[in-house]
């Protein structure tokens, strides 16, 4: 993984990381830790993370303006705009059909996982 945006705000840090696994699929991680973060998840740091198979790739990259490929390149421009949020691009993904799985990782919410669908 590496961090592709690190945003700081009256004492909330959000970092967001873009990386690839060997299988191909490709993956972005969102860390959240502040006190937004223990209003919304009761906990002083969360992890949420999309992982992309193979098969969603050509549509992410299309879905994010770089048609023909590029999804890990399209992920990186994505997430350098304090704007976005992984969830927006989740909304964005279940709005255009392109599958990810995900999964969200806190220190008193444990671990969530969905599968890809």
């Amino acid at each position: 993984m590496r961090e592709v945006a690190r945003f700081e705000s009256a004492g909330d840090v959000r970092v967001m990381r873009v990386g690839s696994q060997d299988s191909g699929a490709v993956l972005l991680e969102e860390i959240v830790a502040g006190k937004s973060c223990f209003i919304a998840y009761g906990e002083s740091s969360h992890t949420a993370r999309m992982i992309f198979d193979v098969a969603a790739l050509e549509g992410l990259a299309a879905m994010l303006g770089r048609p023909g490929g590029g999804a890990a390149a399209a992920l990186t421009e994505f997430a350098s705009g304090e704007e976005n949020a992984l969830v927006d691009l989740m909304d964005l993904c279940d709005a255009r059909g392109v599958s990810y799985a995900y999964m969200g990782v806190g220190d008193t919410s444990g671990i969530h996982y969905r599968p890809v669908w």
